[in-house]
């Protein structure tokens, strides 16, 4: 069986770009790749749905007066700088599907290591026997 697809290139056909005709024949036989592969579409699909109201919202002034106030904080409050917002663009969508490979990669190499089979070949094997105290 020819080596897995890729995860780069799982996370680009993820996004919807085209890959080798190879990558399309493995998939249509690999259960594993094309489970990692719909993960990463899931991932996609939920960030391309992210729209202006999920954005989060300054708090008003009572709840940073609150926060002082349990610190225990005086003196003059803090001025809060509000950092300029960048338009959501693929930017976001690369990168929950690099952090979906990510985890992809960690949880398919614990697996992996972590397999037991009993297909492999046979390297040697021996008789054991007790020996005296």
């Amino acid at each position: 069986m020819p080596p897995h697809v890729d995860r780069d290139v799982l996370a680009l056909l993820a996004l919807g770009e085209h890959g080798e005709a190879a990558d399309g024949r493995h998939l249509a036989d690999c259960l594993q790749c094309q489970a990692e592969l719909d993960q990463l579409r899931a991932v996609v699909t939920t960030a391309r749905t992210v729209s202006e109201d999920d954005r989060p919202e300054e708090p008003p002034a009572r709840v940073w007066d609150a926060v002082a106030s349990e610190l225990g904080l005086t003196g003059a409050p803090a001025e809060v700088i509000t950092l300029p917002v960048r338009r959501r663009g693929r930017g976001i969508v690369l990168a929950a599907a690099a952090a979906a490979v990510g985890v992809l990669a960690g949880v398919g190499g614990t697996l992996f290591a972590t397999r037991t089979s009993t297909d492999l070949p046979i390297q040697a094997s021996a008789t054991l026997t007790v020996l005296a105290d």
